[in-house]
């Protein structure tokens, strides 16, 4: 049987004033949660990567992993893009895309990210 792979992106943001730029706006992130699931249904998750803060409990980023779903691995604050990066290089998830063209989206947009960061991401 055909493994199938999934996504499931969350991600809580507020615009906030700009602390440089009088007059523009910076997203902020308030939470996320970025899940692999796979096999013949759905709903198999096979990793996922959270940060709610403002949640009871396990306020870290951090990953689980299939095998041990309960278990809070500690994690480097992980961005859209690196999660993107992870699908495409080590699950095989297809860009519609050239290599050239979202190899350049993605590492335009991290940099951008990083620059704006308040809390800073470890890159892999």
């Amino acid at each position: 049987m055909e493994t199938i792979i999934f996504y499931r992106l969350t991600q809580i943001f507020r615009a906030i004033p700009h602390p440089e730029q009088r007059g523009q706006f910076k997203a902020t992130t308030q939470e996320y949660s970025y899940r692999l699931l796979g096999g013949a249904k759905e709903n198999t998750e096979i990793l996922a990567y959270h940060w709610h803060p403002h949640d009871p409990g396990v306020k870290f980023p951090h990953l689980h992993l299939k095998d041990s779903p309960r278990i809070h691995f500690p994690t480097s604050r992980v961005c859209l893009e690196d999660f993107v990066w992870l699908l495409i290089r080590d699950f095989q998830i297809k860009p519609r895309l050239k290599d050239e063209e979202w190899k350049e989206i993605l590492a335009r947009n991290k940099r951008a990210f990083e620059k704006m960061a308040t809390w800073k991401v470890q890159n892999p």
